[in-house]
């Protein structure tokens, strides 16, 4: 989707050098064109961010979650989560950028797009958590 954007890009900025050709103008056609093709990116990838997000992110932050493929230093990982009846599995990275292993418990403190920051859960927190879930 994005490349066919750029093309379009290009397709404007080849239009306006051919205005420029036909017409015979000065370099400020040229310009124009560029301005406009460099205008007309920077707007799609506006609407693009903002189209991506998903409601439902904001019912995963707060949730506890299980690591199912270690978190490793500095890297990502990969949690399972049930919601609303729905599994989700996401990517995962460390807040404190430290080593998660697998079947350890996290709570999800910030979700963006696919992807999960997660701090460990002390298990007197998983307790309290699990005891409010009945």
């Amino acid at each position: 989707f994005i490349q066919l954007k750029i093309l379009e890009s290009i397709f404007y900025f080849t239009l306006a050098n051919l205005i420029c050709i036909h017409n015979k103008a000065s370099s400020a056609t040229i310009i124009i064109g560029i301005v406009l093709s460099l205008t007309y990116q920077k707007l799609f990838k506006l609407v693009a961010d903002q189209v991506i997000y998903n409601h439902r992110d904001c019912k995963f932050k707060g949730k506890i979650a299980r690591v199912i493929l270690d978190i490793p230093d500095n890297g990502f990982g990969e949690i399972d989560i049930v919601v609303l009846s729905e599994r989700h599995r996401f990517m995962a990275k460390s807040k404190n950028k430290s080593c998660i292993r697998e079947e350890t418990y996290v709570r999800i403190l910030k979700k963006r797009r696919n992807t999960c920051v997660v701090k460990s859960v002390k298990s007197e927190e998983l307790d309290s958590a699990n005891k409010s879930q009945k």
